[in-house]
C-alpha cells in the first residue's frame, strides 16, 4: 500500500503542471453541470415506486383523481352573511382561474339537492347571495344539515369555512414548478381580496411540499456562506499563512463541485435528505488535506532549508500518510455507502453521492495538493521551525495555539493516563446509561413535524384540524368482479357499514362515500323526511337516482360501472406509529366483514409514509450492522492484532452508543434523517482512532516500547490535528441544526454532538485503554 503511495507521489510531483491543468479542465466541466441541478420537494421521493402500496395508489388516482390539494381555511363571526358570502364567492372565482387548477370547491359553488314527494332537484345551494336574514338562516340551515359540508366546508358552529383546491397534473411542465405556482398564486390572491385585518391559513399535501422547497432552498443560502466562513476562519488560526488557507480550500471546493456534478449525472435531484451533502462534504473533504498540510508543515520543520528538499519532504509525507489516509477515507465511504441498503430512495442517494465525494477528496488530495505546492513552491511559506520539550524528548509542535491547546491536550492525556482505571469506571456507567436511553428511542415520522411549531404551516395545518378535518388523507378502495355492484343495496349496507366503524376511530374526522350522496337523495326523494336518510331499498332505484342526480360529484367515488368505489377519509393523526395501528385496525375490520366479491386495499400517501418509516427502522439495523462490520473487519486487518483492533473499536462504539442514549432521554425520534447519523458517525469518528493508533505504534517502535513517551509523541503528532478536525465536524454539522426542517436540525445537531463524543473518546478513553491494557502493535 505504501508503494501504491509512493508510486503516486512521483507521479503527482513529476507532472504537476500537467495534474493542475487537468484538475482545472475537469472542474471547470463539472461546474457546467451545477445550473442543471433540479430542486424536488416532493414527499414522493421517499417513497419506493416499485412497493405494492404505490402503485397501487397510482392506479387508485389515475381512476379517483388526482391527490394534490390546497386547502386554504379562514374565520368570520358567522359565514352566512352577504359580505362573507361575496368575499368567499369572489375567491372561489379568482382561484379557479389559475393555471393548474382543476377544482375549487367552497360553500358558494357546491350542489344541494332539493327534493319533494317522487322527485328531487340538484341545483346550486344558492343561485344569488341573498340580502334577506330569512333566506340566509334557510341556507346556514340546510349547509349545516349535509354531512357532505359539514367540517368539510363549514366548522359545526359556522364560523369557519374553507376553500378546497384541487390541482391537475401538467404536461410539459415540472411538478414543483406548477405546484409552486399554484400555492404561490394562491397567497396572491388572498393579498389582493382578503382583509388585511384577518387571518388565513393555507395547508394541505400541496401546500406542505411547497413549504419543504423554500424551506430547502433557505437551509441552503444559510449552510453554505456559514459554514465557508467556519472553515475560513479555522484555517487561518490553524496555518496564518495564505497557501495553508488557500490549498486545504481549494481540494474542499473542487471536491464538491465534482461530488454536486456527480449528483446530476446521476440524475438525482436536491431533496429533503440530499440538501445535507454540500455541508457535509464542505466539513468532510477538508480533513484529509489538513492532515496533510500539518504533516508538510512538521517534517519541513526539521530541516534547515525546507525549500530545497521540498521534493523529498512532499514525498515523504504523501508515503507517510497514505495508508491511514487511505484507511479513513475508505472507512468514511463504507459509512455513507452503508445506506445503499435503505429502502428510502433520497437516504440511497445521498449515501452513494457522499461516498464518491469523499473519494473525490481523497484524490485531489494526493494529487493536485502536492502538486500545487511543488508547482508554486509553496512549502517555504508553509514551514516554520518550532521545537517544544516534553520530559526528555524533543515533540515537534505546530504554529497554531501553542501555549494553550498543546498545554490542554497533554494535561488530557495526562489525567488519562494517570487516572485510567477512574476514567474506564465512568465510561463504563454512563454506557449502561446510555443502554438504558437507547432502549426509549421510536422509529416515527410526522410530515407535520417535520415543521417547527412557530411556522406558518404547522400553524395552518393544525388550525384547520382543530376548525374542520385533519389534512391526512387515507382512502379505502373496493372493487368487485361485475358492473353496478356497488347499486346493490347489500353493498351499500356494507359501505355503510365500514363508515361506522371508522367513526368509532378517535383519529378519523371525516369518511365520505358515494353512499352519503346517495342517502342524501333518497331523503330528498321523500319530501326531506330525516328517516328517510338511509340506505335506498333496491338497486333500481339506485340506478334512478344515479341517473337523476346527473353532476360528476359521484365520479370522485365510483368508477362509469360502478364496480369500484372509494371511501375517502380525513385524519388529524400524523404519527406513523399511530398511523400503522389506525391502518392495521381498519385492515382487520374488513378481513372480517367484506363480503368476498369484494377486493379491498387501503391507499394514499398515509401508507406510503407508514411504510417509509418501517423503511427507516429496518434500513438503520442494515445500514450500521453492514458498516461496523466491514469498517471494524478493516481496521482488524491493518493494525494485524486481535488486541489493538479490539481496543480500536471501543473508542468509537461508544459515542454511537452515547448519542442513541442522548437520542431516547430526549425523546428524539428515529427517522428518515436522524437514522442516518450513525452510519455517517462511525465512517467519520474512526478516522482519528486510526490516525492516532497508527503514531501510536510507530512511536513504540521509536521508545522501544515506552507506551507513556509514545502516548505523548502520538499526541504531539495527532492531537492538534484531531481536535482541529473534529471542531470543523462539529461546527460543520452543527451549522446544518439552523434548518428550518426538524429532522434535519436534529440531525445536524447529534452529528455534532456524535463528533464532539468521538473527540471526547479519542482524548480521553484510548489514553485510559492504551495505558490501562498496553496491547501489543506489530
Amino acid at each position: 500500500m505504501r508503494g501504491l503511495g509512493l508510486k503516486l507521489s512521483r507521479l503527482a510531483l513529476k507532472h504537476s503542471l500537467l495534474v493542475i491543468i487537468l484538475t482545472a479542465l475537469v472542474t471547470l466541466g463539472a461546474a457546467s453541470l451545477l445550473p442543471q441541478i433540479k430542486l424536488d420537494n416532493s414527499v414522493d421521493v421517499f417513497f419506493d415506486k416499485k412497493s405494492k402500496a404505490y402503485i397501487q395508489f397510482e392506479k387508485w388516482k389515475e381512476q379517483f383523481g388526482s391527490d394534490q390539494v390546497v386547502m386554504v381555511a379562514f374565520s368570520f363571526d358567522d359565514i352566512f352573511t352577504p359580505g362573507a358570502l361575496e368575499l368567499i364567492s369572489r375567491l372561489t372565482e379568482r382561484l379557479g382561474q389559475l393555471r393548474y387548477v382543476d377544482k375549487v370547491t367552497s360553500i358558494t359553488n357546491v350542489n344541494n339537492v332539493i327534493g319533494s314527494e317522487e322527485d328531487f332537484i340538484v341545483r346550486p345551494l344558492f343561485e344569488e347571495i341573498p340580502s334577506d336574514a330569512q333566506e340566509l338562516a334557510r341556507i346556514k340551515e340546510d349547509a349545516l344539515a349535509n354531512p357532505l359540508y359539514l367540517k368539510n366546508l363549514i366548522s359545526a358552529d359556522a364560523k369557519t369555512t374553507a376553500i378546497i383546491i384541487e390541482l391537475t397534473a401538467s404536461p410539459g411542465t415540472g411538478a414543483q414548478t406548477y405546484k409552486k405556482e399554484v400555492v404561490e398564486g394562491v397567497y396572491q390572491v388572498f393579498k389582493e381580496e382578503f382583509p388585511k385585518n384577518r387571518d388565513f391559513y393555507v395547508s394541505g399535501h400541496t401546500a406542505i411540499e411547497h413549504f419543504y422547497a423554500r424551506f430547502m432552498q433557505d437551509d441552503l443560502k444559510t449552510f453554505m456562506p456559514l459554514i465557508l466562513l467556519i472553515l475560513l476562519v479555522i484555517l487561518i488560526f490553524s496555518f496564518r499563512t495564505l497557501p495553508g488557507v488557500a490549498m486545504p480550500l481549494a481540494v474542499t471546493l473542487i471536491s464538491l463541485i465534482w461530488t454536486m456534478a456527480f449528483l446530476q449525472v446521476c440524475g438525482f435531484a436536491i431533496n429533503n435528505v440530499t440538501t445535507v451533502i454540500p455541508p457535509i462534504m464542505l466539513s468532510i473533504t477538508l480533513l484529509e488535506s489538513i492532515h496533510f498540510v500539518w504533516e508538510l508543515i512538521l517534517k519541513g520543520n526539521q530541516e534547515k532549508d525546507p525549500q530545497k528538499q521540498q521534493d523529498e519532504i512532499l514525498s515523504e509525507t504523501m508515503r507517510h500518510l497514505f495508508v491511514p489516509c487511505f484507511l479513513t477515507n475508505v472507512t468514511t465511504v463504507v459509512g455513507f455507502f452503508s445506506l445503499m441498503v435503505s429502502r428510502i430512495p433520497p437516504v440511497r442517494q445521498l449515501g452513494l453521492v457522499a461516498g464518491v465525494g469523499v473519494f473525490f477528496a481523497f484524490i485531489t488530495t494526493f494529487t493536485f495538493l502536492p502538486a500545487c505546492i511543488k508547482q508554486f513552491n509553496l512549502l517555504k511559506h508553509l514551514c516554520k521551525k518550532q521545537v517544544e520539550k516534553q520530559g526528555d524528548e524533543d515533540i515537534y509542535g505546530f504554529s497554531f495555539l501553542k501555549d494553550s491547546v498543546d498545554k490542554a491536550l497533554f494535561a488530557i492525556i495526562g489525567f488519562s493516563s494517570r487516572y485510567r482505571k477512574q476514567v474506564l469506571l465512568v465510561t463504563l456507567v454512563l454506557a449502561f446509561l446510555s443502554v438504558w436511553g437507547a432502549s426509549r428511542i421510536k422509529a416515527e415520522t410526522s410530515v407535520l413535524e417535520y415543521f417547527k411549531k412557530n411556522s406558518t404551516v404547522y400553524k395552518a395545518t393544525t388550525y384547520i384540524e382543530e376548525h374542520l378535518s385533519g389534512v391526512h388523507l387515507l382512502n379505502i378502495s373496493l372493487k368487485a368482479d361485475k358492473p353496478d355492484y356497488f347499486k346493490d343495496p347489500l353493498a351499500l349496507a356494507y359501505i355503510e357499514g365500514v363508515q361506522k366503524f371508522l367513526s368509532t376511530l378517535p383519529a378519523v374526522d371525516k369518511s365520505t362515500s358515494c353512499l352519503d350522496y346517495l342517502k342524501e337523495i333518497h331523503k330528498s326523494f321523500h319530501n326531506e323526511f330525516p328517516e328517510y336518510y338511509r340506505v335506498p331499498e333496491t338497486k333500481e332505484l339506485v340506478s334512478q337516482y344515479v341517473l337523476l342526480y346527473g353532476a360528476d360529484d359521484l365520479d370522485d367515488f365510483c368508477n362509469a360501472d360502478w364496480s369500484w368505489t372509494t371511501i375517502r377519509i380525513r385524519l388529524k393523526e400524523h404519527s406513523t406509529v399511530k398511523l400503522k395501528k389506525i391502518i392495521e385496525d381498519i385492515e382487520y375490520y374488513l378481513h372480517k366483514n367484506s363480503p368476498k366479491e369484494i377486493t379491498y386495499e387501503i391507499v394514499g400517501q398515509t401508507v406510503l409514509e407508514v411504510d417509509s418509516n418501517e423503511a427507516v427502522t429496518s434500513g438503520q439495523v442494515q445500514s450500521l450492522s453492514l458498516a461496523m462490520i466491514l469498517i471494524f473487519g478493516m481496521m482488524f486487518v491493518d493494525f494485524r492484532s486481535f488486541s489493538v483492533g479490539t481496543l480500536s473499536i471501543i473508542p468509537n462504539l461508544l459515542p454511537l452508543l452515547f448519542g442513541f442514549g442522548i437520542m431516547g432521554l430526549a425523546r428524539i425520534r428515529l427517522d428518515s434523517a436522524t437514522s442516518m447519523i450513525a452510519d455517517i458517525g462511525i465512517g467519520i469518528i474512526v478516522d482519528d482512532t486510526i490516525h492516532f493508533f497508527h503514531s501510536f505504534g510507530e512511536g513504540l517502535k521509536r521508545t522501544g516500547g515506552d507506551y507513556q513517551k509514545a502516548l505523548y509523541q502520538a499526541f504531539a503528532l495527532k492531537g492538534k490535528p484531531t481536535f482541529i478536525t473534529s471542531l470543523i465536524l462539529i461546527l460543520g454539522f452543527g451549522v446544518v441544526g439552523f434548518s428550518n426542517f426538524v429532522p434535519t436540525y436534529y440531525f445536524g445537531v447529534l452529528s455534532a454532538l456524535l463528533i464532539f463524543n468521538g473527540l471526547w473518546a479519542e482524548l480521553f478513553l484510548t489514553p485510559a485503554l492504551l495505558m490501562f491494557f498496553k496491547p501489543k502493535f506489530k
